[in-house]
């Protein structure tokens, strides 16, 4: 029971999809992440974030006023997730799978690329 408990919490920590993504898979594609995300996505992804109760007011402040461009916004929020842990990267991917079909592929596509990679 104990092993089924555990492979159901990593399941949900790496859905969609089966490649988890971590603080290191963020840095990794991180320019993609940033280009991919449109300055709509990026505000649909911090409303399931912000649900999510992933990011406080005062994060979410910081990332849409801090920065200038939509490219400093997503820099923002690549750049504090880290912070929030495991758990909170992994909702990061949930919400940008589902915000939009161009966000649902940039997820595979990353998830693929990450595949790819790790058989080498």
């Amino acid at each position: 029971m104990s092993n089924q408990r555990t492979q159901n919490r990593v399941r949900s920590t790496t859905a969609p999809g089966g490649i988890p993504w971590d603080k290191e898979f963020l840095r990794k594609y991180r320019v993609e992440l940033r280009d991919g995300m449109t300055p709509i996505t990026l505000k649909l992804v911090l409303d399931k974030l912000m649900a999510f109760k992933v990011l406080t007011d005062e994060e979410e402040d910081l990332i849409l006023n801090d920065g200038k461009t939509r490219k400093d916004k997503i820099r923002n929020l690549l750049d504090i997730l880290p912070s929030k842990g495991q758990g909170a990267i992994a909702r990061f991917k949930t919400a940008l799978a589902q915000v939009d079909e161009p966000s649902s592929q940039l997820v595979k596509n990353l998830d693929a690329m990450e595949a790819e990679t790790s058989l080498r």
